[in-house]
């Protein structure tokens, strides 16, 4: 819950201090909402209703993300193919290669004492292709120096996933990171 109050502090600051684009804020915002889900996954671990419920907020933020980041694609052509491309590969997803009513909307507390989310278990092309989709605003609006640097970060979190079967505590530390990373920028540029 920290992580989440700390985040949407920082975000805020960000985007009301124009060091961060609406666009950009959201993905932030997004990306660190996850923490409160966690949060309310702990809560209802042993709660089936409460964990489900969550379960489908989670998984409902993380197909959102690139739907956010692919906002900020200046080019309306590009941005519009983009959100075009990636509703049909979600619909395909859930309809024929994993459809819906199959995924478990459940989470539980894995043997290395993290949450495993049972319900973001696809096949690897399904991971990659979420990844570009991911990524692609910031190829096209050429923000390279982001673009590796979340490409390390997702290798990172991706790798802690096919080791233990959980996304671990990186999300958290992720969301910390870039919440200082925005409070440092506030306050570089009120003072300088």
């Amino acid at each position: 819950m920290n992580t989440f109050l700390f985040s949407m502090f920082a975000a805020s600051l960000a985007l009301k201090n124009g060091v961060v684009t609406t666009p950009d804020g959201l993905f932030y915002i997004f990306f660190s909402s996850m923490q409160l889900v966690e949060y309310f996954l702990w809560k209802n671990v042993d709660n089936k209703k409460g964990n489900e419920f969550w379960s489908k907020v989670g998984f409902l933020l993380i197909a959102l993300q690139p739907v956010v980041s692919m906002w900020s694609i200046e080019d309306k052509t590009k941005r519009n193919a983009g959100l075009g491309l990636y509703i049909l590969g979600v619909v395909f997803l859930l309809t024929v290669v994993k459809p819906l009513g199959t995924i478990d909307f459940s989470s539980h507390k894995a043997p290395n004492g993290h949450l495993a989310w049972n319900w973001i278990d696809f096949p690897k092309a399904a991971l990659i292709l979420y990844v570009i989709f991911q990524f692609i605003a910031l190829f096209f609006n050429k923000r390279y120096t982001r673009f590796g640097f979340q490409l390390v970060v997702t290798s990172l979190i991706y790798l802690t996933y096919v080791q233990s079967g959980t996304w671990g505590s990186m999300w958290c530390w992720i969301s910390n990171g870039i919440g200082l990373y925005l409070l440092f920028q506030v306050f570089r540029n009120s003072m300088c």
